[in-house]
């Protein structure tokens, strides 16, 4: 099957029952919106919405996951001018949370998550539509729509999270009869204190039994987080406290236009023109330069949920020591990491911890050898993709290892620094900072 040149080509194959077919058109559709350049115009978009949501729901966990990736990357693509498709859409993408396959599961939440980050609707209404799955009957709903609500509130702080509406929600799931979603529901509970602080503990105490020992259990580990400087800056001011369990005013489905908090995270913001991109000619100059603009942040206070420059320069080292007596095992370790970063279809954990390892072996002074410097060619090219990739954890990750290595190598860092500025520079617009 040739491979459609437009979204109305797709359009006239999207009525098929052949398990076959939907794999090759998911593929090629994916490939196609992978391309900036390539346009979103269509006649009719909404077939598209109408045809993905059976997709979604295949029988086959590949057909499955590629349709949540189509409308990940749609949204991603339209950014606001996604959101008149959200009802059809939404409903059918929690469904999959409950998903057998958790590589299913997992693009769900992406998907969730996708449309914070290019703010197609805000956390409150995105939560406020997911209310019912914390009490639903399918116990991997109620875990993940948990899970999700820790990278929401990580990614985008407590404020217009609506958590004064979803704690009561929250704390029931302590006493869930799966374990996997009482352990959700006490870290979603220590996150939430991380961020709130004491406000949340007594907010705890009004609605729970001293004597519960649940509470108890969770009480401790706040103590410990307190001890151990765990306590976010959003917790610390008692004013942001008691307005982190405020309702926002207005439309719950607007992105408020003050004090809108950002992300945590560094994530990919094309729109459906062309990419920024340097001219022809451009070069960069200096490495020192190029150094002082990756590393330099903004004096100002932080918002709820944002990278600050002392915390971006802390998690530079926040890897384990790499442990490499001779070259081969360099080879080996470099070779394993271009590996895993290159393929796409890794779990993004993998391709976290492959770009901390990255750090570590840096760390190790791996510069000191030659052959370090011919390995790091050969991940220019996989760099280029996980600076794009859908996941924000994976391209925060990435950007502070390119900033760690800017700092770390110097001039020598300059052939990669050009190659991937490009994408660095199309990652700046984007509303995750």
């Amino acid at each position: 099957m040739a491979a459609p040149k437009s979204l109305d080509d797709f359009n006239k194959l999207l009525d098929t029952s052949d398990t076959k077919v939907k794999l090759t058109v998911t593929n090629n559709l994916l490939a196609y919106l992978s391309n900036p350049e390539n346009s979103l115009e269509c006649e009719d978009i909404c077939l598209f919405m109408d045809a993905m949501v059976p997709w979604m729901q295949s029988g086959n966990s590949k057909v499955s996951q590629n349709s949540i990736d189509v409308l990940t990357n749609f949204a991603d693509r339209m950014g606001t001018d996604f959101k008149p498709y959200l009802h059809m859409v939404i409903s059918p993408v929690v469904d999959r949370l409950g998903d057998n396959k958790e590589v299913v599961r997992e693009k769900a939440q992406l998907f969730l998550l996708k449309l914070l980050e290019r703010e197609i609707t805000s956390p409150y209404y995105l939560f406020e539509k997911l209310t019912s799955a914390f009490s639903h009957k399918n116990a991997k709903i109620r875990e993940e729509v948990l899970i999700c609500f820790q990278s929401a509130l990580r990614e985008h702080g407590p404020s217009n999270l609506g958590l004064s509406k979803h704690v009561p929600s929250i704390l029931k799931l302590l006493h869930d009869p799966l374990p996997s979603v009482r352990d959700a529901a006490f870290n979603t509970s220590t996150e939430i204190y991380r961020h709130v602080g004491e406000k949340f503990r007594q907010d705890i105490q009004h609605r729970c039994s001293a004597k519960d020992r649940k509470i108890a259990t969770l009480f401790s580990k706040f103590d410990e987080i307190k001890n151990e400087g765990g306590l976010l800056a959003s917790a610390c001011g008692a004013e942001d406290s008691a307005r982190s369990f405020d309702e926002p005013d207005g439309d719950a489905g607007a992105i408020p236009k003050s004090g809108r908090q950002r992300s945590a995270s560094f994530s990919v913001r094309s729109g459906v023109g062309k990419a920024i991109s340097p001219g022809p000619g451009s070069k960069t100059r200096r490495s020192a330069s190029f150094q002082r603009q990756l590393v330099t942040a903004s004096s100002a206070p932080a918002s709820a949920g944002a990278l600050d420059e002392e915390h971006f320069v802390k998690v530079f080292e926040e890897v384990q020591p790499a442990k490499i007596f001779t070259v081969r095992e360099l080879e080996k370790a470099l070779t394993k990491i271009t590996d895993i970063i290159n393929d796409p279809n890794n779990d993004w954990s993998k391709r976290v911890e492959a770009l901390k390892k990255l750090r570590s072996v840096v760390m190790a002074r791996a510069a000191k050898h030659e052959e370090f410097f011919k390995h790091l060619r050969l991940m220019e090219t996989p760099f280029l993709g996980v600076l794009k990739d859908l996941r924000s954890q994976v391209v925060r990750e990435a950007c502070c290892t390119i900033a760690f290595m800017s700092r770390q190598l110097g001039s020598k860092f300059d052939h990669f620094a050009e190659i991937i500025l490009g994408n660095l520079i199309n990652l700046i617009p984007n509303s995750a900072k």
